[in-house]
């Protein structure tokens, strides 16, 4: 899904968590609209590397699982940008 543009502002971007199998990943980051994040239980983008999670009736598993997905993903982001 592209960003999208609300009278000139930029929206946030919001991620989400989703299983796809098709890809040949268990996971993959989905960006979904602003407007169904908290149904969707979703990561928000704070800056290129940092995330948080902005539905706090996460359970604790959920958040762990989330958690070490962030780690993940942000290695790999390091990984890119020093190449």
């Amino acid at each position: 899904m592209a960003r999208k543009k609300d009278r000139g502002l930029r929206v946030p971007r919001f991620l989400e968590l989703r299983r796809m199998r098709s890809r040949g990943r268990a996971f993959r980051w989905m960006e979904v609209e602003e407007r169904r994040a908290p149904e969707l239980r979703v990561i928000r983008l704070k800056s290129q590397l940092r995330r948080r999670s902005i539905v706090e009736q996460l359970e604790e598993g959920e958040k762990d699982y989330v958690r070490s997905h962030e780690y993940k993903f942000c290695m790999r982001k390091i990984k890119e940008e020093e190449t």
